[in-house]
């Protein structure tokens, strides 16, 4: 009963209990698509990795990373790219971001981020051209 993170939908849980491991995985999908939270994020990747297929995780955390970028809102996407180590859509979020989107804390985490990667030089680089 480790894989309880779903926040929107109770009824991934209810799902899982009765064996329906693969609906359950659809719905917590599902439910990031609407919100971009990012414990919705997680909730469908804690369902991807107890599917049983090593292949389930990366497939959908592509498309639903595809589908963040792609969001005209979404509150978490500046923590969600930046702990998916997307470096360059963490800081291009950030700098879209309103007051609200971007708590302080994950601000300071991209900072060292870009700092400490090469990330930080290419993007220099890339902006002198």
């Amino acid at each position: 009963m480790g894989l309880l993170p779903v926040s929107r939908i109770g009824s991934a849980t209810m799902l899982a209990l009765w064996g329906k491991i693969k609906l359950a995985l659809k719905a917590a999908a599902i439910a990031f698509e609407q919100t971009h939270l990012r414990e919705d994020f997680r909730a469908a990747e804690s369902w991807a990795k107890s599917s049983g297929s090593g292949k389930t995780w990366p497939k959908l955390r592509q498309s639903l990373l595809a589908h963040l970028k792609a969001a005209q809102y979404a509150h978490d996407r500046t923590q969600i790219s930046l702990e998916e180590c997307i470096i360059a859509d963490a800081v291009r979020s950030a700098g879209e971001a309103t007051d609200y989107q971007s708590n302080t804390e994950t601000l300071m985490r991209l900072t060292d981020a870009a700092a400490s990667s090469r990330w930080a030089c290419r993007w220099e680089h890339q902006t002198r051209l």
